[in-house]
């Protein structure tokens, strides 16, 4: 079982994007640099001496900061972006805390499917006062935005009422807003 820093487990979905991200990308390894075009040239050149998984690991630095160059790469690898930058936004590994969550939230609520609104939803259930608030954006500008499938719309709503019948109060009224401003 994996763990928030707040003590709450990983839901499901979430716990199954890490594990994708461990077994993609190996040992995350810090950089000394977040610039997107030098890790793309060094991923590049690890590409080009057949050193695969530290090269991903590099696009995915870089994807995680918006890239299109990296996000394409690692498309070409035959990798899932959105269930890696699921994972590495979920990662409590410390060389990967610098790029999530903010790059990476607005990337999946963005490009993001039924896999994303899921890893949302169980990240409402977040003792994390940010967490939660993050996921519950996420969540209203997902709905708000996007065709999801009916059950995620639905799993989405009650995450949606759950919080806005509980006692977090800032928490309660933007759930509560984010409810009456979705058309069901």
């Amino acid at each position: 079982m994996l763990h928030r820093d707040d003590g709450s487990r990983l839901g499901l979905t979430e716990e199954r994007m890490v594990a994708y991200d461990a077994l993609v990308l190996g040992p995350h390894h810090q950089t000394l640099t977040t610039d997107t075009q030098t890790l793309i040239d060094m991923a590049q050149i690890l590409e080009d001496m057949n050193r695969l998984q530290p090269a991903l690991n590099l696009y995915s630095r870089a994807a995680a900061q918006g890239q299109p160059q990296a996000i394409q790469a690692i498309t070409e690898f035959g990798v899932n972006v959105e269930w890696l930058l699921l994972g590495m936004s979920a990662s409590r590994d410390e060389s990967m805390i610098p790029l999530a969550p903010s790059n990476v939230v607005g990337i999946l609520i963005e490009r993001g499917s039924t896999h994303t609104i899921s890893v949302f939803i169980e990240r409402s259930h977040a003792r994390n006062h940010v967490d939660l608030s993050v996921a519950l954006g996420a969540i209203a500008t997902m709905l708000a935005s996007s065709n999801l499938p009916p059950r995620a719309r639905r799993s989405a709503r009650r995450s949606l009422e759950r919080v806005a019948s509980s006692s977090l109060e800032p928490l309660q009224d933007f759930a509560a807003s984010s409810l009456a401003s979705v058309d069901w």
